[in-house]
């Protein structure tokens, strides 16, 4: 909706400013949630948004070019990390599964099929277009497959 807005509403052609911002929005949403949910300690979530402003800071003030898609690797496994924790430690409980596992497990997958996407995102120029489609078609799938969990588990909720 704001890339609509922005390129539509007020005719901003290049709108590629906004992805660090979705990088560091991502990463502090979900390592925040996933840190409350192993009930670690505040200063876990202190440390995120230090390396959350650390990295806006390196591209918005100090302007140092570099690929963000490495940035995006990082911090998918960081969450990966933290979602495979979170899956484990429910697993561990045995009977007492926790209502967002399906979500948390949609999650897990899709951050780790997206990481794979960015690698491969690099080496875009020396392949054809039939084969970026499917890898986007897959990506699809799996961001379906994640919406579609967590779309289960807020259902669940109301029963």
């Amino acid at each position: 909706m704001t890339v609509w807005l922005l390129s539509s509403g007020f005719g901003f052609t290049d709108i590629f400013f906004l992805y660090p911002i979705y990088i560091v929005g991502d990463f502090i949403l979900l390592t925040s949630l996933f840190i409350s949910k192993l009930n670690l300690n505040k200063v876990f979530n202190y440390i995120s948004g230090v390396l959350a402003l650390s990295f806006l800071s390196l591209v918005y003030v100090f302007k140092i070019d570099f690929n963000h898609d490495i940035a995006k690797v990082i911090s998918n496994i960081m969450i990966i990390c933290l979602a495979g924790t979170v899956l484990i430690m429910q697993i561990r409980n045995g009977r007492n599964i926790e209502r967002f596992f399906f979500a948390d497990l949609g999650m897990f997958f899709y951050y780790s099929v997206s990481i794979f996407r960015f690698i491969v995102l690099s080496q875009l120029k020396t392949m054809t277009v039939e084969d970026i489609n499917f890898i986007n078609i897959f990506n699809a799938f799996f961001a379906a497959v994640l919406y579609g969990l967590i779309t289960y588990s807020f259902l669940k909720l109301k029963k």
